[in-house]
């Protein structure tokens, strides 16, 4: 009963976000997601504050991540169409996915070593991963980040993985819109050649259409009653992934538990497995034509639902005097996550993007790692260009290639394993040498294309 009473008080809460959200204009203008809202108006409400509900039902709803995540994971892979074959653009698409993860590889690094140079000793090394999962994961990413610190007894760095994902997206639409700002200007002075659409100054009120690319929290799900059946039945597809994830789970632990060598195994948590179990899944809907267009989107529509459960669920269960003490490490990691990112959009984007749109998708790029996508393609939509089509294109071919891996997705929620096993020496050597290849691969292929227009 008290699971029904949870459940019945999250969707009471969503509803009232949106109706706040749809009278606010202000929180349509920043991309604030009523999700997020709903997890406000849940703690307020909640024992931390109000006390009008009790520990029993943030109990159960603190045991829904674990379980969303898995659906989560196999929808993203689950949920985008192929790509079309013999395309022109994927020398693009190969540049913008490596730069993904150069970013998402960067804020990590950067993390490290403040830690290993001023904290180590002091605060738990799991702080590391709170700017890369807060900022490049975003609101999501960040409620999924708090359920693995809960699980590895840290749930006062997973509570500042939220703040965290506020923060940058705060952040990320006062820069992002100076940053289109500069660029604008810019070419009106002609010192940038390129055609233009817009004629007028970047303001944050005029909003862009995501093209299907948002998170699914920021949009209002537009179904038709006829449809209803046809969403159902395609909202059941990942927890066909999942139930392979949790038979998968079953059969690690009955190893592990007797073979001590690999003990290691029963703690693969289920998301990971069920988005690993998601590619036959994809590959099986595939050879029946069923992973459409319409049917992608609709799958990744119900995702955006799930998504705001997720949000909702690690909103409710925050405890701010938990996270207090690490605000001084906090603010230091914020620091370096706001200057990796101009650097990663100023030097790094104009040399391992394609010539022709690193300024597009170094918007797209910049939302992504401030906050989210919904915010970048905001952001492409003040710019004044012509090739904004081309971008949305090739970021939306590359999304199926890092979206599942960085930024919020399955490396990143698995790093912590390692951190907390003794890797904050190891792993940034391993990512920076990944960067390095990244760069030098990125540099490659825009010289073989310039070669190519002489």
């Amino acid at each position: 009963m008290t699971y029904f009473v949870a459940f019945a008080i999250a969707a009471a809460a969503l509803a009232v976000a949106w109706l706040i959200y749809s009278r606010i204009h202000f929180l349509r203008r920043w991309f604030i997601p009523p999700a997020l809202i709903a997890g406000v108006l849940l703690f307020i409400t909640g024992p931390e504050v109000l006390n009008l509900w009790n520990d029993e039902v943030r109990t159960f709803i603190r045991a829904w991540p674990p379980i969303l995540l898995g659906y989560l994971f196999a929808a993203i892979v689950l949920g985008f169409e192929s790509a079309p074959k013999g395309s022109t653009l994927m020398g693009a698409v190969v540049q913008q996915n490596l730069f993904v993860w150069f970013v998402s590889f960067g804020q990590l690094i950067g993390a490290y070593v403040i830690y290993l140079l001023f904290f180590q000793g002091w605060v738990s090394p799991l702080i590391t991963h709170v700017i890369e999962i807060g900022w490049a994961g975003g609101p999501g990413s960040a409620a999924a980040m708090s359920a693995v610190m809960r699980r590895l007894g840290e749930p006062a760095i997973g509570d500042l993985g939220l703040f965290s994902a506020t923060l940058g997206q705060v952040w990320g639409a006062f820069s992002g819109i100076w940053i289109v700002n500069r660029l604008n200007g810019r070419i009106d002075r002609g010192i940038d050649a390129k055609s233009v659409s817009r004629g007028h100054m970047a303001r944050p009120e005029n909003l862009v259409r995501t093209e299907g690319l948002a998170d699914g929290s920021h949009k209002r799900p537009q179904f038709e009653m006829s449809s209803i059946p046809r969403i159902l039945l395609l909202g059941c597809v990942p927890l066909l992934a999942v139930l392979l994830g949790y038979l998968a789970q079953l059969g690690l632990k009955a190893v592990a538990s007797s073979t001590p060598r690999i003990l290691f195994l029963g703690d693969i948590p289920l998301f990971s497995l069920s988005l690993i179990c998601a590619f036959p899944v994809r590959w099986l809907l595939n050879a029946l034509n069923v992973l459409s267009r319409e049917n992608c989107e609709t799958i990744q529509t119900v995702n955006g639902q799930v998504l705001d459960f997720i949000i909702i669920a690690a909103m409710a269960v925050l405890i701010p005097s938990a996270f207090l003490g690490l605000l001084v490490p906090f603010s230091i990691l914020v620091a370096w996550g706001i200057v990796f990112c101009f650097v990663a959009f100023f030097f790094f984007g104009p040399r391992m993007l394609p010539p022709h749109l690193w300024r597009e998708l170094g918007l797209i790029n910049y939302g992504f790692a401030t906050g989210t996508t919904a915010l970048g393609l905001m952001l492409l939509g003040l710019l004044k260009s012509n090739t904004r089509e081309e971008s949305r294109i090739v970021y939306g071919m590359a999304v199926p290639f890092n979206a599942p891996f960085v930024g919020g997705g399955i490396i990143s929620l698995t790093l912590p394993e390692w951190t907390a096993r003794g890797g904050p020496t190891v792993i940034p050597i391993l990512l920076a040498a990944c960067m390095i290849a990244f760069f030098f691969i990125c540099m490659r292929i825009n010289r073989s294309a310039e070669k190519a227009n002489v």
